[in-house]
């Protein structure tokens, strides 16, 4: 079975390996050969991630809009009509989805949005990804070739060590496709969600917070911590905060090192997107919560309470390093 990795030059490169890489253990017994098939938009990078698996070889592809799927499918199509590989593999993000579904049904195959594991199966691939809120995992049988997979969503995690001595490399040259509706097109970062994606301290509020103005007294606290807040799909559905902030499945999944998780729940769809977490404190009035499954700390309180009297430790602690920094500043004066 011959592979191929689709990733993207121009975003974080050694991250989407860590997330490829995860699907590579199942399949890796079974496949003659693996290759990296890099878009890029000016400049190709100069180091390419390790693997679980060696690859074969790491074929350049230049795309003139990089962001509009019509021109990566043009690349895609055209690779693929010379290469015929048996599997393509995708990443987490919107555009992968997005190839992973046009491009299989463009070329006749079979696709499966975010697998967390994908299998060999009497030489057909079988896949296994979540399903009904992230509460139940599902085998899906593939067959017709080529199997187009999108990887689920593993968080920041360990970026994977970076090599120029991997594979060959081979700069592939394809005539762009003339798209004559585009004029222009930009990328537009959303420095909320970005940051969010980030951060190494996250405050996730669930509806326990009760209404929009409470809310904003937890991103007071929020900034206190030095952490970045987060919201559960009840709290954005009533607009108590911004889209951009929800956090489970279909919005952030998260691997900061500290994650409180304050009037949640717990349900499946949501412990999906703080599961990476390596540290997870869960403050609910609900002793039978199920968030307190995948705590390492759980606090039975009204969340209000808690942290309030963090957020004033805290502020005491803070002021009194400041002191401290603010004499040993005027003694060496």
């Amino acid at each position: 079975m011959k592979a191929a990795m689709v990733m993207h030059a121009d975003a974080d490169i050694l991250l989407q390996a860590a997330e490829l890489n995860s699907l590579l253990a199942g399949p890796a017994d079974h496949l003659d050969s693996l290759e990296m098939w890099l878009l890029y938009h000016e400049k190709p990078p100069e180091n390419i991630p390790r693997f679980a698996y060696p690859l074969a070889a790491i074929r350049l592809l230049q795309v003139d809009a990089p962001d509009v799927p019509e021109a990566v499918l043009h690349v895609l199509q055209q690779i693929q009509s010379n290469r015929k590989m048996d599997m393509l593999l995708f990443c987490s993000d919107g555009l992968g989805q997005e190839l992973c579904t046009r491009l299989a049904y463009r070329l006749g195959g079979s696709s499966a949005l975010t697998v967390e594991r994908c299998l060999v199966v009497d030489a057909t691939i079988a896949v296994e990804r979540p399903v009904y809120g992230n509460n139940l995992m599902a085998r899906i049988r593939l067959e017709l070739r080529p199997y187009c997979l999108s990887v689920a969503k593993k968080g920041k995690g360990s970026p994977l060590e970076a090599t120029r001595d991997t594979a060959f490399f081979e700069t592939v040259n394809l005539p762009p496709l003339q798209i004559d509706w585009l004029k222009a097109w930009a990328i537009e970062v959303d420095e909320g969600e970005s940051a969010l994606a980030a951060a190494e301290i996250v405050l996730a509020v669930g509806n326990g917070v009760q209404s929009r103005e409470n809310m904003q007294k937890m991103q007071v606290v929020a900034d206190t911590l030095g952490a970045e807040i987060g919201a559960s799909r009840p709290v954005v559905m009533s607009a108590w905060s911004d889209m951009n902030r929800l956090i489970g499945m279909s919005g952030h999944i998260l691997s900061p090192r500290i994650c409180i998780a304050a009037g949640v729940s717990g349900a499946g769809v949501f412990r999906g997107g703080i599961r990476n977490s390596r540290f997870l404190v869960a403050i609910n009035t609900d002793k039978q919560a199920a968030i307190f499954e995948i705590a390492d700390v759980g606090i039975v309180d009204d969340l209000f309470a808690v942290l309030f009297e963090l957020e004033s430790i805290v502020r005491k602690a803070t002021a009194q390093n400041d002191a401290v920094a603010a004499q040993e500043r005027q003694n060496g004066d």
